[in-house]
C-alpha cells in the first residue's frame, strides 16, 4: 500500500533559510504515536539526511521514507 503523509518525524527534517516553519511538535508526536500504533519501522536513510533540496540551496527536506511492518 502506498500512502502519502504531508507530515515530518522529526522537527529537523526541514530546513528553510530565513522562514519560520509552521510544523507543530503535536503534528509531529500525533505522526510518531500512529507509526507506533500500527507497529512500523521507519527505515533509516543512507548517506544523506535530506532527499529533497531547492535549487538555490535556500531550502531542504526530507519528503521521502519508507515504513514497514516491524
Amino acid at each position: 500500500m502506498l500512502v502519502d503523509f504531508n507530515v515530518m518525524s522529526r522537527i529537523n527534517e526541514r530546513r528553510r533559510k530565513n522562514y519560520k516553519g509552521s510544523t507543530t511538535t503535536r503534528e509531529v508526536e500525533g505522526f510518531n504515536n500512529f507509526i507506533e500504533t500500527i507497529e512500523l519501522l521507519d527505515v533509516p536513510l543512507i548517506g544523506r539526511k535530506y532527499t529533497w533540496y531547492k535549487d538555490n540551496g535556500m531550502a531542504n527536506s526530507r519528503i521521502d521514507r519508507i515504513l514497514i511492518p516491524s
